[in-house]
């Protein structure tokens, strides 16, 4: 009895001490995090903002808190870009570049990356109207520092909002943020928008503010879609195939990013914007070149999957405007199975369902691992006419702006407001054609071949464009 009670004792007082020492962790992690935002806010060094302005989509950057020595001898960095190469460089300055700066806090610098600011005509937070959202990436090493958005009107004059919301995808080095920044007058009247610490005063240079983009209102019923980025090469009877589908599907507006494109592809893209039924931006990573993150478009890295995160965040606040979104790839093609087109089936279902804040459609894969169904010179979507059954892997979804959590984006995931629900589709009513080869989510069933399933309802609506198409033939000998 006596052996077992001190058993008891032991095991009670042990975990008294792992308690304790939990504790005492804890409470040392948070006085280092504490301390650590106090030195940034008091040592003012190594904050930095990239914005990227203008059509060009130059990468423009600046000293954004400066040392202690700059700031006492009230000098500052200016930057000239040369008209033949892409090189900053410093002019009356004794003191390093932003870069060589960068490099010596071992590539470790508190960092925001704006990319985007777009504004919005509601808002959540009490005694405003408007807020302006800006987009891009922050580091996350230094994600407690105290900030605030500065506003510069047409009147010259500056606002500035503390402590603004801001949301972003996972934990990670360099991660997709979104900051939300409410301001009280009109949005034609705000020149640009920054940020900056929050005990500093609202910056003075015009050129570190960023313009908004101000989305305008459609018509009703108006569907977009966004295609995230393009880039490389491209299958350029693909593309056509898609624009011209999507057109016949009665969808409003396209945009999308675009990075490295080939000549061809090029000019097939300007046919479109052209038409005015694309609109696109140029997009590069910042400093992908001077190797401070190694990042490429395309390539399957972790680090690039949670960045690209903000190609949502700007999607969505872009075509706030238009009725619905949908977020989807040059392989996908949203078929209606009931409708002929997207938005007759549209206006049955959200009358259906009027408290929908989005739908979620489920996929079929036409895999390009199988043999071709036609052996002909068309695209995919008239060689591959097999597919899986419906799937939920790689599910996408139309969203109803205004419905939808924004912090809850996610190419494929969404959650919506309260008092509105998200809404799964029947394959019946609406599938994703996605042509693209076997992955692993469903390799099992792509090696099924009983499971495998004939589909050509999507060469009805080939057929009513197909003379449209033509006009690439010219294209190739360019």
């Amino acid at each position: 009895m006596e052996y077992n009670s001190y058993k008891t004792d032991m095991k009670v007082a042990l975990q008294k001490y792992l308690e304790r020492t939990i504790l005492f962790v804890l409470c040392m992690c948070v006085m280092c995090l504490l301390i650590q935002n106090s030195l940034l806010q008091q040592s003012r060094t190594g904050y930095l903002i990239i914005h990227q302005n203008g059509e060009s989509f130059r990468v423009r950057s600046r000293k954004y808190l400066q040392t202690d020595t700059l700031t006492n001898s009230g000098q500052h960095l200016a930057y000239k870009r040369s008209d033949k190469d892409d090189n900053l460089t410093t002019t009356q300055s004794p003191f390093q570049d932003t870069l060589l700066q960068w490099r010596q806090y071992e590539r470790e610098a508190l960092a925001v990356f704006i990319l985007s600011a777009i504004g919005s005509n509601s808002t959540k937070k009490g005694g405003y109207k408007r807020e302006i959202k800006l987009n891009g990436w922050e580091a996350m090493k230094h994600r407690l520092a105290s900030i605030k958005c500065c506003v510069l009107w047409n009147t010259d004059k500056f606002s500035y909002f503390k402590d603004p919301e801001k949301i972003f995808w996972k934990s990670s080095r360099l991660a997709a943020t979104q900051f939300t920044c409410p301001i009280r007058g009109p949005l034609v009247d705000v020149r640009g928008v920054t940020l900056e610490f929050r005990k500093k005063p609202c910056p003075r240079d015009e050129s570190v503010y960023v313009k908004p983009f101000l989305p305008k209102l459609q018509p009703k019923e108006s569907f977009a879609i966004c295609v995230k980025i393009v880039y490389g090469v491209v299958d350029m009877k693909l593309l056509v195939d898609w624009m011209e589908y999507y057109r016949e599907m009665k969808v409003d507006k396209v945009f999308m990013f675009t990075y490295n494109l080939t000549r061809n592809i090029e000019t097939v893209l300007q046919h479109y914007t052209n038409t005015g039924f694309l609109e696109r931006r140029h997009f590069d990573f910042p400093w992908k070149k001077d190797g401070l993150m190694k990042r490429e478009i395309g390539v399957k890295m972790r680090v690039c999957g949670k960045m690209n995160r903000w190609f949502v965040f700007d999607c969505y606040q872009r075509l706030q405007g238009y009725t619905y979104i949908s977020i989807i790839d040059l392989d996908e093609f949203l078929l209606p199975r009931k409708h002929s087109n997207i938005k007759k089936m549209m206006n049955d279902i959200t009358r259906q369902y009027p408290k929908a804040a989005g739908f979620t459609l489920k996929s079929f894969i036409f895999a390009k691992d199988w043999n071709k169904t036609v052996a002909t010179s068309g695209s995919d979507i008239v060689q591959y006419l097999r597919r899986t059954p419906a799937l939920y892997t790689r599910q996408k979804n139309i969203l109803i702006p205004g419905r939808v959590q924004p912090k809850s984006l996610d190419t494929h995931e969404f959650e919506p407001e309260t008092g509105y629900e998200r809404i799964k589709l029947p394959e019946s009513t609406a599938a994703l054609n996605h042509y693209r080869t076997c992955y692993s989510d469903f390799r099992k069933l792509c090696r099924n071949k009983k499971k495998r399933i004939f589909d050509k309802a999507i060469l009805n609506v080939v057929d009513r464009f197909r003379n449209r198409t033509l006009w690439i033939n010219d294209v190739g000998i360019l």
